[in-house]
């Protein structure tokens, strides 16, 4: 009886349901763990709830990326894999702008160890900062060694 199931998604529920009950308080989901995901769920017969089962559903998408303390990448998908995001619709605002924050934090990363912070893709460059050659995963250039392995 995992909610989320048996991962941290599951674990920290279980925690404080059932071994600290009335412990815990509820995080704003726009704020913590954000998703950008629709903030409604269309059930089978076409009508609309909020995920929160609130009367007013609080739309995600459209917080300033300032506001945003962690941020979780599954709907956006994860930055390696330099997705294009060409749409300008503002469901897709998020995703560009955390995609990029992403980014930026690689580039201070290496510049931290001393080298550029930049690679040479031109996918996006202004996006990427030159760690992306081409859309897909297979367009991205891994973190280089001495620091480590990069993830296959």
């Amino acid at each position: 009886p995992f909610y989320g199931g048996m991962t941290i998604q599951g674990l920290l529920p279980w925690y404080y349901e059932y071994l600290h009950p009335g412990k815990s308080v509820e995080l704003n989901r726009c704020v913590y763990n954000s998703m950008n995901d629709n903030p409604k769920l269309v059930r089978d017969n076409g009508t609309e709830r909020c995920r929160t089962n609130q009367e007013e559903c609080e739309d995600c998408r459209k917080i300033p990326k300032e506001q945003v303390v962690t941020f979780h990448f599954t709907i956006c998908q994860k930055p390696w894999n330099c997705l294009n995001f060409r749409s300008k619709l503002d469901t897709h605002r998020l995703c560009r702008e955390m995609t990029h924050e992403w980014y930026k934090y690689r580039s201070q990363l290496e510049i931290s160890w001393e080298r550029s912070g930049q690679g040479n893709g031109t996918h996006y460059f202004d996006r990427y900062f030159g760690y992306c050659r081409t859309s897909g995963e297979k367009g991205y250039t891994p973190i280089q060694k001495p620091y480590g392995e990069a993830l296959s």
